[in-house]
């Protein structure tokens, strides 16, 4: 469904589990209106730390139904254990997507015309019965590339030590560019590996997508991005089959 504002369009709907669809979060014109006076001077280190705050926050307190000590109190704990599929919440996936999309309106207020870098952001979101493995991304084109996850607290959605994403748990990728150049067009693209399925994900979005390995789905639930390619919004939902 086309998204005002948008360039790109968001493909999926939301999962058998819930009813939310991911992109609702997505306001463009709130691109327009610019970022509050404490906001509008954070570097990109400032940016990913938000974001890895806003990314614990959200599996800690918003998990429906996917921890074994429960949601509430402090915070979800999460397990290797098998557990049902599809048991990611409709309160979690809007979390989710409110931290992605927070993250994409803070780079672009605080990346104007002079320091502008596009910007790639992809949740993958583990909806799986079983723990996944999580390489590290490879930067493809662009300037950098990080992985943010929820590993702040111990029983955590992400396994620091053995890399690994548990179920009901999620990762936010990110990767931007390098500033303009007047001889050059800048994209991003970046790769991210796991046992369950390859994302690449891209500035282009001819080159956005997710292939799926053996035993898996990889729905893309999400694809956007802004008019003049500046950023791109993307969600990746594992399941087993």
């Amino acid at each position: 469904m086309p998204r005002p504002g948008s360039g790109f369009s968001a493909t999926g709907a939301a999962a058998s589990s819930s009813r939310y669809t991911f992109g609702a979060a997505n306001k463009p014109f709130e691109l327009e209106l610019g970022l509050a006076g404490a906001e509008q001077g954070l570097d990109e280190r400032a940016l990913l730390e938000m974001a890895k705050g806003d990314l614990a926050d959200a599996l800690r307190d918003k998990t429906g139904g996917g921890s074994s000590g429960g949601g509430t109190g402090g915070g979800a704990v999460y397990s290797d254990r098998a557990a049902p599929s599809g048991f990611v919440g409709a309160e979690a996936k809007k979390a989710l997507d409110s931290t992605a999309w927070s993250f994409v309106r803070r780079w672009v207020g605080t990346r104007k015309i002079l320091n502008s870098k596009r910007l790639v952001c992809v949740v993958l979101v583990n909806e799986s019965p079983c723990s996944v493995q999580v390489g590290e991304p490879h930067l493809r084109v662009g300037q950098a590339c990080q992985l943010l996850a929820d590993y702040a607290h111990v029983g955590g959605s992400f396994d620091r030590a053995h890399r690994t994403l548990r179920p009901g748990g999620a990762v936010l990728l990110v990767a931007w560019s390098f500033g303009p150049n007047p001889f050059k067009k800048q994209h991003v693209m970046v790769s991210l590996e796991t046992s369950a399925c390859v994302v690449v994900a891209s500035d282009m979005r001819s080159k956005m997508g997710a292939k799926a390995m053996e035993g898996f789905s990889a729905g893309l639930l999400e694809s956007s991005g802004g008019e003049n390619k500046e950023w791109a919004k993307a969600v990746v939902s594992l399941a087993a089959r």
